[in-house]
């Protein structure tokens, strides 16, 4: 019978998967006492090996893995609060995992030798004192005073009541350490302040010369303001003299004004007297030329006769000159016969020369012939002789 201390408070339900002797077994706990009965070998002590698995990691080695567990199975023990959290510890040395899962985790959390992760003791919130299995020495029955303290003031959290004292006296120490040399610098800067006792009155004047600055400036824009009127006035002044100017010029230019529109006047009636004396002109010049004409009458005669004869000259002169263009072709005509009468000459003399060389050899060859006995080879010397 093995006891199961205080942890039905918390623990809703235990899951375990090939561990040891478990295949799959799951124990739903109740408020109070629970307790589990069994023979020997039942699986009662495998029942809370799981469970100290999980809370203090050990061991680390694979012993307790089931012989009959299939190797893409994990070994697992899951552990369900009342609240609704979870932790589940699990182990497959053939797919290489080894790790913690929770259910604020979305990532496995990996363990590390014996360590337990912070994010799985903050929702286990037990450690190896809250559990006990066969053949431990009784819980702080056999332990040492000093064990015992201590063990009571991890559970109560005297350590870190006592760790958090002696930190809260350190920030105390360096707290005050800190204030004698603010004091210490606070009583510097008052003995500097009184060496400085002028500069209140030096702001006071600054103020006041920045107030006279920002008058000295207005007072500036108000003289470019009142300069950029004088200049507008002068501007006008002028514009009105101008303008009184030209207004005591006005007869004149009235007068101006009348004259050109009588000299328009003027001109529009002058305008066809002109054209008239200009037909005037034109039909005189007609005239004149009419008496001339009439002048010439009998001159033109003559030149009409003359240039009668001029016309039949012109054309005796275009029949003539027709006729030595017939005369000049056929005088080239004549040149170019007789350059090729030179050229059948010269030809002629050149074949006559051949001719002239082969008699020339002809006669060679038959004397050569002729000295020589065309029987025997002798010449005509020995044949003569011979012959007599």
């Amino acid at each position: 019978m093995v006891g199961v201390q205080k942890m039905s408070d918390k623990i809703d339900q235990v899951e375990i998967i090939n561990y040891q002797g478990h295949k799959k077994s799951i124990m739903n706990l109740h408020p109070g006492v629970n307790i589990l009965k069994g023979p020997n070998h039942a699986g009662k002590s495998a029942a809370i090996r799981p469970i100290n698995w999980v809370i203090r990691n050990r061991p680390t080695s694979d012993g307790f893995i089931s012989d009959f567990a299939d190797p893409s199975e994990d070994t697992r023990c899951s552990i369900s609060f009342i609240d609704e959290d979870w932790v589940s510890r699990f182990k497959n040395p053939k797919k290489g995992s080894n790790a913690y899962s929770t259910s604020k985790s979305d990532e496995p959390l990996d363990s590390v030798k014996t360590n337990v992760p912070q994010e799985v003791k903050d929702i286990l919130k037990m450690g190896e004192e809250n559990i006990q299995s066969q053949r431990e020495r009784y819980f702080f029955l056999e332990s040492t005073a000093g064990s015992v303290a201590r063990k009571w003031n991890s559970i109560v959290g005297l350590e870190i009541i006592d760790e958090t004292r002696k930190k809260i006296n350190t920030i105390i120490t360096d707290c005050n350490s800190e204030l004698k040399i603010t004091k210490r610098k606070i009583k510097e800067t008052e003995g500097d302040l009184e060496q400085y006792a002028y500069v209140t009155e030096c702001e006071e004047l600054a103020a006041e010369a920045d107030r006279l600055d920002k008058s000295s400036v207005e007072l500036r824009d108000r003289i470019l303001r009142i300069g950029d009127i004088g200049n507008a006035v002068s501007l006008d002044r002028s514009i009105i003299r101008d303008n009184d100017r030209w207004i005591g010029l006005q007869p004149i230019v009235d007068e101006v004004i009348l004259l050109e529109s009588h000299k328009q006047k003027a001109i529009d009636e002058r305008d066809p007297l002109r054209a008239i004396l200009h037909g005037i002109i034109v039909e005189r010049e007609a005239i004149q030329t009419c008496y001339k004409w009439t002048a010439l009458s009998s001159d033109v005669a003559d030149i009409a006769e003359v240039s009668t004869k001029a016309s039949e000259s012109r054309s005796k002169a275009v029949t003539v000159r027709g006729v030595y263009r017939g005369i000049g072709k056929e005088r080239l005509g004549v040149q170019d016969a007789a350059e090729s009468l030179i050229q059948l000459r010269t030809r002629e003399s050149e074949l006559l020369e051949g001719v002239e060389l082969e008699r020339a050899k002809i006669k060679a060859e038959e004397k050569s012939k002729a000295e020589f006995c065309q029987e025997c080879g002798a010449d005509k010397e020995h044949w003569d002789l011979g012959r007599i």
